[in-house]
């Protein structure tokens, strides 16, 4: 009797205020997250009577009894959007998602906008777990009737739908499936757009499928959106460096360390610095360390280029006049070394530049270079005594015997494994290269040295 006076209720209130208001349960309702499918008024007045006690009674919990009169329904008004999205509850109070999921596509086809369709299909999609799909739902309903209550819902279900994106992503990507976790992630994005987590993790997917544009896109995606993103810029110099933009590499990783500083960045930055300073340099310069043998210039483009603090701090000398590095490409660091007095031009006033350097010839120079920064800087020179070294193929009245002493004693220059100096074979890149850096190490940076 109860149920009859509400069904009675309800249609009194239907007809006054229209046919979106659902009926009225007896007591709580047993399923309240159900939002009612309102015929239109164009339906016959029994159907809609019929549907509404269908309602009433699915509400009440008798969930058989709603079906039966619904599938009745069903058989006089078969595209009827309404009845069916009913029935599509009525799936879902049987704990049937996928049937319930049918019948409101069904509903859907029908009547597209029908929001009370759409929440219907979001709730069955929540059940199967189908988080991104209920998210589209629910926010179609929410599109079709602003008045329904779902923000926390589609709030909810959208870190939802994150969240199982993201762990299937990363699922993937561990797994090698790296297609896959690309495609998940970007579903991820679809939903919260301006992450910069999915960001990054997309960058980071992208990277190993050899997509490096794309994973620049979506670096800077994520930078602009956190200011304060530390581990996008280091990616970001990781995918810079990969291209061969190493300046762009160094500033991001200045960024990250303005942020945050740390010792691993900061040595990744000398490093990447020194790269740099080295694609700057002449091809020449590149060449010295695989050269099978170094000549004058080569030797004085690399004081020039790794001391070139010692080199401005010495004495002003006059002017060398030489006659034979107009147009070279190492003129510059030759003129400088020239200055220093750190090499000497020839009595002809050629330099020679093209001249082969001798191990004797590199001790000289060595040498000439220790007792200009002693100069410079007396107190550290004290640690720069040693004792005097011999050799079995130089004896000490050579003229390249102090030199050479001097030289190993600092352990600038290395001799052979029976204390050999061979002071007449030639110096190769890579040894040059060596022992300029362990001399700077030696006597210490001065204001604009390179790292060495």
């Amino acid at each position: 009797m109860r149920r009859l006076a509400a069904t009675v209720l309800a249609l009194l209130v239907v007809a006054g205020c229209g046919p979106k208001v659902p009926p009225v349960a007896p007591g709580a309702p047993h399923y309240p997250d159900f939002v009612f499918p309102a015929p239109p008024a164009s339906a016959p007045s029994a159907d809609r009577a019929g549907q509404l006690e269908a309602w009433d009674t699915l509400q009440a919990g008798n969930v058989g009894s709603a079906e039966r009169q619904l599938n009745e329904l069903l058989k006089r008004a078969p595209d009827a959007a309404a009845i069916l999205a009913s029935l599509g509850y009525v799936a879902l109070a049987k704990r049937d998602a996928d049937h319930a999921v049918g019948r409101f596509n069904d509903a859907i086809s029908k009547q597209p906008a029908m929001a009370a369709a759409l929440v219907g299909r979001g709730l069955a999609f929540a059940d199967l777990g189908r988080a991104a799909d209920a998210l589209v739902s629910f926010e179609a309903a929410h599109a079709a009737d602003p008045s329904l209550d779902l923000g926390a819902r589609i709030d909810a279900l959208r870190f939802r739908a994150v969240e199982d994106a993201v762990a299937k992503a990363r699922a993937d990507a561990t797994g090698g499936k790296l297609d896959a976790a690309r495609q998940e992630y970007q579903a991820a994005l679809q939903v919260s757009p301006d992450s910069g987590l999915l960001l990054r993790e997309l960058a980071g997917v992208e990277r190993q499928l050899g997509d490096r544009v794309a994973a620049r896109q979506h670096l800077e995606r994520a930078m602009q959106v956190d200011q304060t993103d530390r581990p996008s810029r280091i990616q970001y110099a990781d995918v810079l460096e990969e291209q061969g933009d190493i300046a762009g590499a160094v500033k991001a990783l200045e960024a990250a360390q303005a942020i945050e500083r740390s010792a691993d960045v900061e040595s990744r930055l000398a490093t990447l610095r020194e790269r740099a300073d080295l694609a700057g340099l002449p091809p020449e310069f590149r060449a010295i360390e695989a050269s099978p043998t170094v000549t004058r210039a080569q030797v004085a483009a690399l004081i020039g280029v790794r001391l070139p603090g010692l080199l401005r701090a010495a004495p002003k000398r006059p002017a060398a006049l030489v006659t034979d590095i107009n147009r070279h490409w190492a003129a510059p660091w030759i003129s400088g070394v020239l200055d220093a007095g750190v090499m000497e031009s020839f009595p002809n006033h050629t330099f020679q530049p093209q001249g082969q350097i001798r191990r004797a010839d590199f001790a000289a120079i060595v040498s000439r270079a220790l007792t200009l920064a002693s100069t410079l800087d007396p107190p550290r020179a004290k640690s720069w005594q040693h004792d005097r070294v011999s050799f079995p193929d130089l004896q000490a009245s050579h003229p390249a015997f102090d030199a050479a002493s001097r030289a190993v004693g600092t352990r600038i220059m290395t001799v052979t494994s029976d204390g050999a100096f061979e002071p007449t074979r030639a110096v190769t890149g890579a040894e040059a290269s060596d022992a300029v850096s362990r001399l700077q190490k030696l006597i210490g940076p001065r204001p604009g040295d390179k790292r060495p």
